[in-house]
């Protein structure tokens, strides 16, 4: 809930920017695990390749079919003990799964009275496997009340992406399901508004280290609204330790110029990064590496809500392509791990570089 293209399910950002599907990552399941190299006529880590070779992965591989259902991650998100933003209701389109039961559109009206979403609570609704805010419904009691919107008219609106045969970029994995989230900003005080408070961050993790940060209003305004920090990682910092007490968090972190966002350096500067990174360092560099492990994912996007005063620090979703256009020396960082510099040269094994695992 929040982002222009970040809160609505991630890993997005394929339709109509070339991102065909190809085989170059895709590899043989006899290869060890081992996710194969990009071809060496594209090794330059541009945007677009990344897209392209993490779309392939994401949409041939089980795992990331789970990976990206928001409904199948909450569940395991559960089971780990992380904190996620609650489910008011879920189900699968094509009928029960785990604790998720099959769609019903009388039981989607009735979550809906049940917990006094629309009149009175703002909500969310969300499909389970679609991105880029594709099919997202974000209501307010204003915009209720304004468009005379009932529970029926929420389930039409539903109705028509659920039962699509493929989401939005074409997971061949997919469960395709919807569920119904409170407004994490709803009944926060005036206190906790942008640019100091509540926010919605999308951490990049490469290897099971944070790397990048995006930092986004709740809702996000078109073309404002948000600032990048970019995070040295650990090798860089000297220690993987924690920061010691009054230390700053990240030496190195740095803020940089957010894509399609205005005046996002001024942004940066008045939301405290500092001071957000020591609160946030210990448990999102534990969370990082645990769900990097769990996934076995190269790179994967945490997404996360902060700052409301009685609800703290709450999951969105996890998502493993990602839209978001990351800095060079990012890109380059992520191909370099498959064993290959910007040059198309093999890295020397001095230089530490492990090639990436995949799980199949």
């Amino acid at each position: 809930a929040g982002g222009d293209a970040g809160g609505g399910g991630g890993a997005g950002g394929v339709s109509g920017g070339g991102v065909e599907r190809g085989g170059s990552v895709d590899g043989d399941s006899s290869d060890g695990g081992v996710l194969a190299a990009p071809p060496p006529s594209s090794r330059e880590a541009s945007h677009a390749l990344r897209l392209r070779l993490m779309m392939d992965v994401y949409r041939s591989r089980r795992t990331f079919g789970v990976l990206e259902n928001k409904l199948l991650t909450h569940s395991l998100l559960r089971r780990l003990a992380l904190p996620v933003v609650p489910v008011l209701y879920g189900a699968f389109a094509a009928g029960p799964m785990g604790e998720w039961q099959g769609y019903s559109r009388d039981r989607l009206i009735e979550a809906l009275r049940r917990h006094r979403l629309g009149p009175t609570r703002a909500f969310v609704v969300k499909p389970a496997s679609d991105g880029t805010n594709w099919g997202v419904l974000l209501m307010t009691p204003s915009k209720w009340s304004a468009g005379n919107w009932t529970g029926e008219r929420v389930a039409d609106e539903v109705e028509k992406w659920l039962f699509a045969r493929l989401s939005s970029w074409g997971q061949w994995y997919e469960h395709r399901g919807v569920l119904v989230q409170r407004l994490y900003t709803d009944d926060a005080p005036a206190s906790a508004a942008w640019p100091h408070g509540i926010a919605e961050l999308n951490v990049l993790v490469q290897k099971g280290e944070p790397t990048h940060v995006r930092v986004m209003a709740i809702p996000k305004p078109k073309g404002d609204g948000c600032f990048d920090v970019l995070l040295p990682p650990s090798r860089r910092r000297g220690s993987e330790a924690s920061p010691a007490e009054g230390a700053q968090p990240w030496p190195g972190a740095r803020c940089i110029p957010a894509p399609n966002c205005a005046d996002s350096m001024a942004a940066c500067k008045n939301y405290s990064v500092p001071r957000l990174l020591k609160k946030l360092e210990p448990q999102l560099s534990q969370q990082a590496s645990l769900l990097a492990s769990v996934f076995g994912a190269d790179w994967l996007r945490l997404d996360f809500f902060y700052g409301h005063p009685r609800r703290g620090w709450l999951i969105s979703e996890v998502s493993y392509p990602s839209h978001h256009d990351y800095p060079q020396e990012i890109r380059d960082a992520w191909l370099a791990g498959y064993g290959y510099g910007r040059e198309g040269a093999p890295l020397e094994p001095s230089t530490g570089a492990t090639p990436m695992l995949q799980v199949s």
